[in-house]
């Protein structure tokens, strides 16, 4: 009769169920002690004695590599905070320009070389002035000589001409270099990669010219072939005061009167003019 404990139950329980299916079943006082005594004996042993009163099927454990893992989580270190985001304006900073392109009036060529005592065109120059309190990017503009002949200015690197000062755009820089020429003061190359009978050259003759375009907009102009001015070899033609209006007449321009290193062409390359 103890097969009616068909789950697991506590030895009192199933006590009860044998000697309950027993009356159901009809058994006579016979049998009926039977199944009593059963159910005494099943409360009896040492199993009743040490069981809980309502014990249950066996509770899942948990194993020593969940236990671990419970224990990691529990000491883990909190997440890192998301990184914020860029604050604004910053890459308007990276983007940023080195300058902002001149307008008229920005600019002035104040000294030209088209008469040195080296190699023709190659040690040929010209000198730029920044009016302005800001730099101006010369990358994109065109020179123009007398003939007349065009060069757009490179942009890489860009080309820069910064707030109240001098720069020097050279034919050649390894003639600007033998002849001397202060390396900081040259920005940009105009004839590299050019043959000698091409590309910008400054005229000795009546039809000399140089000037600066961005587009169609002149920026600034020395036609200095039709002034008749006596220039030796080896002399530059310097402005003599740094101003934009009448910069493109004869008034305005000498010939330098000294050298500016030593063993080298008279003019001030970089540096201001040094009329009378």
């Amino acid at each position: 009769m103890t097969d009616s404990c068909l789950v697991p139950c506590s030895p009192l329980l199933c006590a009860l169920v044998v000697t309950v299916a027993a009356c159901a079943q009809g058994v006579d006082g016979a049998g009926f002690d039977l199944a009593i005594d059963a159910a005494v004996d099943a409360l009896a042993s040492p199993e009743a004695a040490s069981a809980p009163p309502h014990a249950l099927a066996p509770r899942p454990t948990s194993s020593a590599a969940d236990l671990d893992a419970s224990a990691d989580a529990a000491t883990a270190p909190p997440a890192a905070p998301a990184a914020p985001d860029a604050a604004p304006g910053d890459a308007d900073v990276a983007d940023a320009s080195p300058g902002s392109r001149p307008s008229p009036g920005d600019l002035l060529i104040t000294e030209v070389m088209f008469y040195p005592s080296g190699a023709e065109p190659q040690s040929e120059w010209f000198e730029v002035y920044n009016l302005t309190g800001s730099p101006k990017v010369l990358s994109g503009l065109t020179i123009q000589d007398g003939y007349p002949r065009t060069h757009t200015i490179g942009t890489s690197p860009v080309v820069v001409a910064p707030p109240y000062a001098y720069v020097v755009l050279v034919r050649s820089r390894s003639a600007a270099q033998t002849d001397l020429l202060p390396a900081s003061s040259v920005v940009y190359e105009y004839g590299a990669g050019v043959l000698a009978d091409q590309g910008i050259q400054l005229e000795n003759g009546v039809g000399g010219a140089v000037s600066l375009w961005d587009g169609t907009t002149e920026l600034a102009d020395v036609p200095y072939g039709s002034w008749g001015a006596a220039v030796a070899p080896g002399e530059t033609i310097e402005m003599s005061a740094l101003r934009y209006t009448g910069s493109d007449t004869p008034s305005a321009w000498c010939v330098a009167r000294y050298a500016w290193a030593i063993g080298a062409d008279d003019g001030t390359p970089g540096a201001p003019g040094d009329c009378p």
